[in-house]
């Protein structure tokens, strides 16, 4: 039966604010540029949709809003308004996506379910477009390197991508046990998600590779408690994380990456001020650095400083490479307690934890996975200071706690 069946168009009011999260989910791992539209019509939709009463959200609101309150807080006593109004400005999607799904009704679990398997699909064409894109400026160059790392996608940076793409495999593997479908159906899934497996070896993310690894013991323990650790879909999950694991092993570009940093782990020697850093080395001289910084300003440096307090800090300790680089610490815990101090980050990791009563209550695994990613993702980089990690964590958080639960039901077999 078609959506239009389903949905009298008298009631366009009630379709639209759901309808509007489904497109905002796809296009939230395709574009950079541009994602403002899909906002922007999320926003006039909530308009004319029904309302939540304010005294039933506003505490989990507070708990997800609050990080970026402390934000304004560090206002006060930043000595940068310009920069501060800007980090205000990038971080808006934490005050506007807690503040319009915990208003807005529930959307249901239909609503729920097509917007998540959207953002998979969306992730798809990403990394589809971005095989084509690097095919084309390697016609060009003869340069390999133009399939991976940064020159692998033109949409997002490595670690991003990654993140998106092991949040799509958990995505199609929840739906896959979660839905009946036919031989066929499931053997396109699968398909996907060993191309999406597969793909992780582009970005070259070595987070990538962590959480892509954690997420396949998190789903077989997940099916082992639910007596289905013997089905052929853990044997084939097995397949894909082997298959993906060899790959990388065998592919020099992502081993590479994976030796410089056991190797720089290893020898734990001081940078070269003449040599370029490898990007475990700069991430954990950025890390001591914040420590250093957090020590002098246990209250944060101000909402828009710590980049400008990072340089002067890299600066005096000889560190020319990192402060030219105007390398921010890498690490979000980090990032915003200098920034705006430690209660600011207790209250951020208060509200990661948050929301695990209402996971065991509902057993929805996969927002578990989804904290999860994003807290591994959080130690090393700081996603919530760029526009992309900012939107996927509170656009997902938000529609994960405030939308109705993932509900079972049968596809029609073909």
């Amino acid at each position: 039966m078609s959506i239009t069946h389903k949905i009298r168009w008298s009631d366009w009011k009630d379709f639209a604010f759901p309808a509007s999260v489904v497109l905002l989910a796809f296009f939230i791992p395709l574009i950079k540029y541009g994602i403002q539209i899909p906002i922007l019509l999320f926003i006039l939709s909530w308009f004319v949709y029904p309302k939540m009463a304010v005294k039933k959200v506003w505490w989990p609101f507070l708990i997800f809003a609050g990080f970026y309150i402390f934000h304004l807080i560090g206002m006060i006593y930043t000595e940068h308004i310009g920069l501060g109004i800007t980090d205000l400005t990038e971080k808006l999607s934490l005050l506007i996506f807690p503040f319009f799904f915990a208003t807005a009704k529930p959307i249901d679990g239909k609503f729920r379910r097509w917007s998540i398997i959207a953002f998979a699909m969306g992730c798809t064409v990403s990394v589809m477009l971005s095989f084509i894109i690097s095919e084309v400026a390697y016609l060009k160059t003869g340069d390999i390197g133009e399939f991976y790392m940064s020159e692998f996608s033109p949409f997002f940076h490595p670690s991003y991508l990654a993140m998106f793409i092991n949040m799509s495999v958990a995505i199609f593997l929840t739906v896959l046990t979660s839905f009946r479908f036919s031989r066929l159906q499931t053997g396109v899934i699968w398909v996907i998600i060993l191309f999406l497996s597969l793909s992780l070896v582009f970005p070259t993310s070595k987070m990538g590779f962590i959480v892509f690894t954690f997420l396949i013991v998190f789903f077989l323990v997940k099916w082992a408690t639910q007596k289905a650790l013997l089905k052929l879909n853990s044997l084939l999950l097995i397949v894909v994380g082997l298959a993906t694991l060899v790959l990388i092993k065998y592919n020099p570009v992502a081993q590479n990456r994976i030796n410089s940093a056991v190797e720089f782990v290893d020898a734990e020697a001081k940078p070269e001020k003449s040599r370029q850093m490898e990007s475990s080395a700069a991430r954990i001289y950025a890390w001591q650095a914040t420590f250093d910084e957090i020590k002098k300003h246990p209250l944060g440096v101000g909402t828009g400083d710590i980049n400008i307090v990072l340089e002067d800090h890299f600066r005096e300790s000889g560190l020319l490479e990192l402060a030219d680089k105007e390398l921010n610490p890498h690490n979000q815990y980090l990032q915003s307690a200098m920034a705006i101090g430690i209660p600011a980050l207790l209250w951020f990791l208060f509200s990661l934890v948050y929301p695990f009563g209402k996971i065991v209550r509902t057993k929805d695994w996969l927002y578990a996975f989804f904290l999860c990613s994003i807290a591994l993702n959080l130690m090393v980089e700081s996603m919530l200071e760029k526009q992309s990690g900012i939107i996927f964590y509170a656009f997902f958080n938000c529609l994960f706690f405030f939308s109705s639960g993932l509900t079972s039901g049968k596809t029609k077999k073909s």
